[in-house]
């Protein structure tokens, strides 16, 4: 429900037809970045059995499900608890499968009716039609958006806009008589928390909005108390029941989340008034920024502030409250301003939820431009010509982003040409050109990120011992593996990588062990299939019936028996029952030794 407001349809219209042209196009991306281990590679969200899940512990993904290649289930592939924000992947799985398509299309619509909302909401603040649009289209062009919008693992960021602009615009009809504006209010705003954290700041935007209308404290006070209630339960989840691991593993000083917060804040508004400086990963993405060695970029942050809050001051007034969106842009992006841990503290989707403020500004200044209420040394032409000029820009960059953002090897390729000193574009990199074939051109790239001494993670040695293998180069994947298992404490990586390499050796006896430590670590399918076939080479029948017994207890819901998979005639009628390998599960080895590659997409 929405208050009273003169919507134009033909503006809807427009937004709705630019905002589809524009963005089409990355109907045709891939799985990109965290697209491809959270959804490509993990098939929690392939049943609709595991919804209840979202209600349990198990649902927050694990630091070790991170680093198990074998294991499938991945649960949500979060660390936060954000179950209205996963819970569409679960229907888009059942009808798209791993298409990437359908959760494109998912993304583009989302951000099609945020548009609209966003428009609505602005016509119904400041009652300026021409205004509203404008600021709507930078809203939906602007290439800032493009990691919110591209990034299907990124969709937190697209659905909890658009549940506070439902509760803002239901609130806005709360205030204009309608009750039921209420209860859709606290709904919305349910559904907004769960979805992503900057909206716990809501109430407090809508107590600035009511007191800008003139409402009494006592009325403003009372209706509010039900939001600050769901905002508390939201808060007991979050921090006890269902507790952000990543948060609190990280410890930063504060003289790292001023440089933080500094560094990002210019960065972000440099992107806003210059739209082709954007890039999918503004400097400092990760990992923290050095602290700061001068003060001018704090004073240059703050100037910032008072010049914003001088403006917002002088401008604002009962038809014009610029202070409302202003406040917007303050209150919305402080969870990921650098001040609260983040473990990436610099990135393009943080801003679109509370970048509606600035489209605002921006849409203030080209509007002001394009009606000749300044500059009067300029004709109306050129005034004209200055912002189809300004939205051209955002175009040009919103195109580039969008292929920036097409596949893992696009983004990883980027990655690795603008921070050249820096694993993971590298890492990214190396993975693509080894799922292509291109394992020497991989190991080239795998080994410029581990000359880092940022590169703490095992996937990245895991993935450059596989590269070596698949090059037959035994003694350094041997020496990548080795190395995991003196430093990867718990993780069965690198014992399963010694067991592969032993493995294509025809080298059983020497696999064996390794595959067991393997699956003493981590108990999946792939590594029982891999030990019982390791077995069967060796013709152990008594170990065989051993492992199926175990394999039944560890994996009653699987099945072993696989087309073209051959077991030992004694164990053949034991293997007709379910027991163990999932049917959609690759089978890397047959029954003779047959290399395939493990860094397949």
């Amino acid at each position: 429900m929405m208050s009273k407001i003169n919507t134009p349809r033909k503006h809807i219209l427009v937004l709705i037809l630019i905002t589809l042209s524009v963005w089409g196009i990355s109907l045709q991306n891939k799985f990109s970045i965290d697209d491809t281990s959270f959804l490509g590679r993990n098939s929690f969200y392939a049943s609709l059995d595991n919804i209840h899940r979202i209600f349990s512990d198990s649902y927050i993904t694990k630091e070790e499900l991170n680093f198990s290649l074998s294991q499938t289930d991945k649960a949500s592939g979060s660390v936060a608890y954000r179950p209205a924000a996963d819970l569409p992947y679960f229907f888009e799985f059942a009808l798209w499968g791993k298409n990437p398509f359908g959760f494109h299309l998912t993304n583009l619509l989302i951000h099609v009716v945020n548009v609209c909302l966003a428009y609505c909401l602005l016509l119904g603040l400041f009652h300026k039609q021409g205004l509203s649009f404008l600021a709507a289209l930078l809203f939906s062009i602007h290439p800032v958006q493009s990691e919110a919008v591209c990034a299907i693992g990124f969709r937190a960021d697209l659905l909890v806009t658009l549940w506070v602009l439902l509760s803002v615009l239901s609130w806005m009809a709360f205030r204009d008589g309608k009750k039921a504006g209420l209860s859709l209010t606290i709904m919305c705003y349910l559904l907004a928390l769960f979805s992503k954290e900057p909206a716990i700041l809501l109430p407090l935007w809508l107590l600035v909005f009511d007191r800008w209308k003139g409402i009494p404290w006592k009325k403003t006070l009372r209706p509010q108390i039900l939001l600050w209630i769901a905002a508390g339960f939201y808060l007991i989840l979050y921090f006890f029941i269902f507790p952000n691991r990543a948060i609190h593993a990280l410890e930063p000083s504060w003289a790292d989340k001023l440089s933080i917060c500094g560094k990002s804040w210019t960065t972000y508004i440099l992107y806003f008034f210059a739209p082709t400086l954007v890039t999918p990963f503004p400097p400092h993405y990760w990992p923290f920024p050095q602290t700061l060695s001068l003060m001018s970029e704090i004073y240059s942050l703050l100037l910032v502030f008072i010049l914003a809050g001088i403006l917002v001051v002088k401008r604002s007034s009962r038809e014009r409250p610029y202070h409302l969106m202003g406040l917007w842009a303050v209150f919305f992006f402080f969870p990921a301003s650098g001040i609260i841990v983040n473990p990436n503290p610099v990135a393009l989707r943080y801003l679109y939820f509370p970048g509606l403020g600035i489209y605002l500004l921006l849409a203030v200044i080209l509007w002001r431009i394009a009606r000749l209420e300044f500059m009067e040394q300029l004709t109306k032409k050129w005034k004209v010509l200055f912002l189809f000029f300004f939205l051209g820009m955002c175009l040009i960059g919103t195109f580039i982003n969008i292929g920036y953002w097409k596949d893992r090897f696009t983004i990883g390729h980027f990655f690795s040409q603008e921070f050249p000193d820096h694993f993971f574009g590298h890492f990214v990199l190396g993975q693509s050109l080894g799922n292509r074939g291109e394992h020497r051109r991989a190991v080239q790239e795998f080994a410029i990120a581990l000359d880092d001494p940022r590169a703490n993670d095992p996937l990245l040695v895991y993935s450059a011992g596989l590269a070596y293998w698949e090059l037959k180069d035994y003694t350094k994947a041997q020496q990548a593996f080795e190395f995991l298992i003196e430093r990867g404490g718990k993780l069965s990586l690198g014992y399963f990588g010694m067991g592969i390499l032993f493995y294509s050796q025809n080298k059983y006896v020497e696999a064996a062990p390794f595959f067991e430590k393997a699956l003493t670590l981590d108990k999946t399918p792939s590594h029982m299939i891999f030990l019982l076939q390791t077995y069967f080479n060796l013709g152990d029948t008594e170990k065989i019936e051993e492992l199926i017994k175990k394999s039944k207890i560890l994996f009653p819901k699987e099945d072993l028996k696989r087309r073209g998979h051959r077991v030992p005639q004694e164990t053949s009628a034991v293997l007709d029952s379910p027991s163990l390998l999932p049917g959609d599960m690759e089978f890397y080895f047959a029954s003779q030794p047959k290399k395939r590659s493990f860094l397949r997409e």
